[in-house]
């Protein structure tokens, strides 16, 4: 599971590269583009923290607090990124 985050965090940070490279929208688009890099990077670091067995969310120790962390600021960065869209057209 650790490997599949690792590598979805890189193939997205390679899509946002690409989008910054070619981007000529407004500074709304680059904003969007710049949260997309940071949400692969927050994918890519959630690879480094392995789940805790049975991935409990009260009581786990360091590790499963980073691993719980940053998929849950993945998801409000894709939202913020989507929205960006919507609103540049």
């Amino acid at each position: 599971m650790n490997l599949n985050f690792a590598v979805t965090g890189v193939l997205i940070i390679a899509f946002a590269l690409g989008l910054v490279k070619d981007m000529h929208g407004s500074n709304l688009s680059r904003i969007g583009t710049t949260l997309l890099l940071v949400a692969g990077i927050c994918e890519v670091v959630a690879a480094g923290f392995p789940c805790d067995p049975g991935c409990p969310a009260a009581a786990g120790s360091f590790s499963q607090s980073v691993f719980l962390a940053f998929p849950f600021l993945w998801i409000e960065l894709m939202a913020i990124h989507m929205l960006s869209g919507i609103t540049n057209r």
